[in-house]
């Protein structure tokens, strides 16, 4: 087995530090950041699934303002680590940041389920879904939190498309509308996008915001695409916004963008061929647009891994 070992203690003898890539390449230690993320998350949803059917099955017997009441505690308990952490200016671990992003989810649940039962907004209750982006923008920017504000953008993007209106997203009668809720949002978050990198410090969110950028407009110019009315336009905005995607992924060295910008292509292609109504031709319209964008992938992997 290939081991770095023999040049890491003669880059160690040289007076490099290196006794942690030693140790790693030794077995002695490994790293489990990535298992523990991974654990982390699927922790954070298990308990919110569970706090819903808990709240599903004892409304009754408990009552909405007790259940309202005990959600603000749990959410207010599980800011109290990053609180401590901020105050003592130490940086949270990655269960730290999970048990934020719980608490900022069970904030957000809190204020749903009074607008449920309560309805303090009465017909502005969409109003909700954009005061919890701004406490989880908030949030993020006080606790320097890439989770917050992913959750920021998502209730952002959210308050767009229920202005729109989402019942049903796909007919004809409401797509247009949801398809340009969807790209005023990507527009609004291209916005919060350039004025967040003025401030160094938050300049490590850019990554975040590109990525709601990309896959909130591609996503809408599908909707654009699937109605019959726009499908033409929604399908060029497809191929500009997906070659967009790949371009930017080339030049900023993300795979994740040339991946979006081939799945979005490759679903565009579909929507066009079924036009053709014809199994055959559309079976086969996939099948190119499929294997040109895998070729596509290869190549742009193989550029990347020989130009590092």
């Amino acid at each position: 087995m290939l081991s770095l070992e023999p040049e890491l203690v003669e880059l160690q003898r040289r007076g490099e530090s290196c006794s942690l890539l030693i140790a790693i390449e030794r077995g002695e230690i490994f790293p489990i950041g990535l298992e523990l993320r991974a654990a982390a998350y699927v922790a954070v949803a298990m308990i919110i699934g569970g706090i819903g059917t808990f709240i599903a099955k004892n409304l009754d017997r408990i009552g909405p303002l007790a259940i309202s009441i005990a959600l603000g505690i749990a959410a207010a308990i599980c800011y109290i680590p990053a609180i401590r952490a901020l105050r003592r200016n130490e940086p949270r671990t990655p269960v730290g940041e999970y048990v934020l992003l719980l608490g900022a989810l069970l904030l957000a649940a809190d204020l749903g389920f009074i607008e449920k039962m309560f309805h303090p907004l009465g017909g502005l209750w969409t109003l909700q879904l954009l005061f919890i982006a701004f406490v989880h923008a908030a949030g993020a920017y006080v606790f320097n939190s890439k989770l917050l504000l992913s959750a920021s953008l998502a209730s952002l993007a959210s308050w767009f498309g229920f202005q729109a209106g989402l019942d049903p997203i796909f007919a004809d009668s409401t797509s247009v509308s949801v398809a340009s809720s969807g790209l005023a949002a990507a527009m609004a978050i291209g916005i919060w996008r350039a004025i967040n990198s003025r401030f160094p410090r938050y300049r490590a969110f850019a990554g975040t915001f590109d990525f709601f950028i990309a896959n909130v407009a591609l996503i809408s110019t599908i909707i654009f695409a699937s109605s019959r009315e726009t499908r033409t336009l929604g399908l060029l905005l497809a191929v500009i916004f997906a070659l967009g995607a790949i371009v930017y992924g080339v030049g900023t060295r993300e795979i994740s963008f040339v991946v979006y910008g081939i799945v979005y292509g490759v679903i565009a292609v579909g929507i066009a061929a079924i036009q053709l109504n014809s199994g055959v031709a559309f079976f086969l319209a996939i099948l190119v647009a499929s294997v040109a964008g895998a070729l596509t992938l290869w190549f742009v992997r193989q550029w990347m891994r020989s130009a590092t």
